[in-house]
C-alpha cells in the first residue's frame, strides 16, 4: 500500500503525485492501492476526496480530525493500511517508472533484518541535484539527507546500507511498525527529526536499511512547510535533535552534546538569530525530558550496535543545500565529493573510468584558477556532458564548502 499524507498541500501537486503512483504501478504487475491521509487540512480541505475520486479503483482516504502532525499522520495511515509493505510518500513528491518496482523487489530479495528500502530523491527543480539517498547522523546528533544538494553522477547508483531512509519516499515492511519491532513513530515529535529518530532507534536494535538507487522519486522539497519561518522550524529541529541524542546515542555522547548544545539554546534566546525559538526549544527539551528518558530505557535495553556503528553512515559524507533559502550550493566542492565518492564506490566500473573521476575529484578541489577550471569543465563533460553547466554555475557561485544540516 501506498500511503500519502496531506496537510494543506497544493491540490495540483497532490493530483500529480497520485498520478505517478498510478501509472507506475499500471506499468508493473504489482497490485497497488493508495491511502490519502489528510492531517484536517484547512487549505482546500476535500483535496483529498476530489483527487480519490478520479481513481475510486486504487485510492481510497483518511480523514482526520484534527492535525496530528507528520508522525501521527502516518501512524494512523499505516494503522489503517494493509499488505506486506507500505511505500510512504509526501504528497508533493512525484515517482518515477519502475519505482515501485525497483523498491520491491529490492526489499523482497533483502535478508530479513532489513526493514526499509531508502529511494533516490531528486530535487524537483532541478532533477540533476540531488535530495538525497537515505539519511544520516554525524557524531554531534545532527541529520542530513545524504548527498543532499550534489549533482546526480551516478555516485550512489550501487546498493549500498544507509543508516535509515527519507520518508518522504521510503518502502518499510509493515511489521517493523509493531511495538515487537522498532515500533511507531513518535508523536511527540510532531514534526522534523522523526524518521530520523525511527530509523535510528531500528539501527540501534539491529535492524537494517539498504538502498534502492533505480527507485527515482522528484521532490519538491519542504513544499508544504516552506512558508514558515525558519524560526518555526528551528525549533522544532532542535528540541528534536536533542530528544533523539538522549534517546538513542549511548550515555556519555549523549551527555556531552546535551551539555553543548542546550546552554548555546538558553544563550540563543538572548543573543542568538532566533532567540524565541531557542528558547522555546530549551524549554521543551527540558519539559519532555521524563518521557525521553522513559523512551531511552526501552530503546537502550535493546541496543545491538554502538554509536560508532551508527555515525560510520555518516563518513565522508557533504551536504550543499542552503535549508533557509531552499537552494543547492553549486560548487567546485561539490563537484569534487560527487566525482571522489564515484570513484570510490562504483566497484561496477572499470579501473580506468574510475581513475578519470577521480582525477577530476583532484582537478576540481584545486580549481582556483580560470585555467584550472576550464580544465575541470573539459574533464567534466567528458564524463558526463550534463556537467557543463554545473560547472558552469560552480564557478560563478564560488562557493567551496558543504553542510551537514538535516533539512525537510
Amino acid at each position: 500500500m501506498v500511503i500519502v499524507l496531506r496537510y494543506n498541500g497544493d491540490p495540483a501537486q497532490l493530483g500529480r503525485c497520485v498520478e505517478s503512483v498510478v501509472s507506475d504501478a499500471s506499468d508493473s504487475d504489482l497490485h497497488v492501492n493508495i491511502l490519502l491521509v489528510d492531517n484536517a487540512s484547512t487549505v482546500v480541505p476535500h483535496a483529498v476526496q476530489e483527487c480519490a475520486a478520479l481513481h475510486a479503483n486504487t485510492v481510497s482516504t483518511l480523514i482526520l480530525a484534527r492535525n496530528h502532525g507528520f508522525a501521527g499522520g502516518v501512524n494512523q495511515g499505516i494503522a489503517h493500511s494493509r499488505g506486506e509493505f507500505v511505500f510512504l510518500l509526501n504528497d508533493d513528491a512525484t515517482v518515477e517508472p519502475g519505482t515501485l518496482r525497483s523498491s520491491v523487489d529490492t526489499l523482497r530479495g533483502a535478508p530479513s533484518d532489513v526493514v526499509a528500502v531508502a529511494t533516490k530523491m531528486l530535487l524537483a527543480s532541478d532533477p540533476f541535484i540531488l535530495d538525497g539517498v537515505g539519511i544520516a547522523v554525524n557524531g554531534r546528533g545532527e541529520a542530513f539527507n545524504r548527498g543532499l544538494g550534489q549533482p546526480d553522477i551516478g555516485q550512489y547508483d550501487q546498493s549500498e546500507e544507509c543508516l535509515g531512509p527519507c520518508f518522504g519516499a521510503a518502502l518499510v515492511r509493515r511489521t517493523a511498525f509493531a511495538p515487537d519491532m522498532v515500533g511507531p513513530l513518535d508523536e511527540s515529535y510532531f514534526l522534523y527529526y522523526e524518521d530520523v529518530e525511527w530509523s535510528w532507534r531500528a539501527t540501534v536494535m539491529g535492524w537494517r536499511t539498504i538502498t534502492a538507487p533505480q527507485a527515482v522519486v522528484r521532490h519538491d522539497m519542504s513544499s508544504s512547510s516552506r512558508a514558515d519561518s525558519y524560526a518555526f522550524k528551528h525549533r522544532f529541529i532542535e528540541r528534536n535533535l536533542l530528544a533523539s541524542v538522549a534517546r538513542c546515542f549511548e550515555f556519555r555522547r549523549a551527555v556531552a552534546i546535551w551539555a553543548r548544545r542546550w546552554p548555546a539554546l538558553v544563550k540563543g534566546r538572548i543573543t542568538g538569530e532566533f532567540p524565541k525559538a531557542s528558547g522555546g526549544a530549551a524549554f521543551d527539551a527540558v519539559r519532555r525530558l521524563p518521557s525521553t528518558l522513559i523512551a531511552r530505557r526501552r530503546i537502550q535495553r535493546r541496543r545491538r550496535r554502538s554509536d560508532d556503528h551508527v555515525i560510520a553512515f555518516s563518513l565522508d559524507e557533504h551536504t550543499f543545500f542552503d535549508p533557509v533559502r531552499y537552494l543547492p550550493q553549486r560548487s567546485m566542492k561539490a563537484l569534487a565529493v560527487a566525482a571522489q565518492r564515484h570513484a570510490d564506490k562504483r566497484t561496477d566500473e572499470s579501473v580506468d573510468d574510475r581513475q578519470r573521476w577521480r582525477a577530476l575529484a583532484i582537478a576540481a578541489r584545486g580549481a582556483h584558477s580560470a585555467d584550472a577550471q576550464r580544465v575541470v569543465r573539459e574533464l567534466a563533460v567528458s564524463l558526463d556532458e550534463r556537467l557543463g553547466p554545473y560547472v558552469d554555475a560552480a564557478v560563478g557561485t564560488g562557493l567551496n564548502r558543504g553542510t551537514t544540516n538535516r533539512t525537510g
